[in-house]
């Protein structure tokens, strides 16, 4: 069974949900080399009027910390 692979996480703005622009790559896992490049997780959160991407990378073995 295949997954689904990110490496790199984009913004997009719409104020219709019809018509979207696309803001760029906000976050690319290559940005950390010690990180596990196919088990990265972003989860996007919004408290008030602050957007957050919270990001959840493994660690790669035999990297130092």
């Amino acid at each position: 069974m295949g997954g689904f692979k990110v490496s790199d996480w984009k913004c997009y703005t719409t104020t219709d949900m019809v018509n979207w622009t696309d803001l760029g790559t906000i976050a690319s896992v290559s940005a950390f080399p010690w990180a596990v490049q196919d088990n990265a997780h972003g989860h996007p959160k919004q408290s008030n009027a602050t957007q957050v991407l919270s990001l959840r990378l493994d660690h790669r073995k035999g990297m130092a910390q």
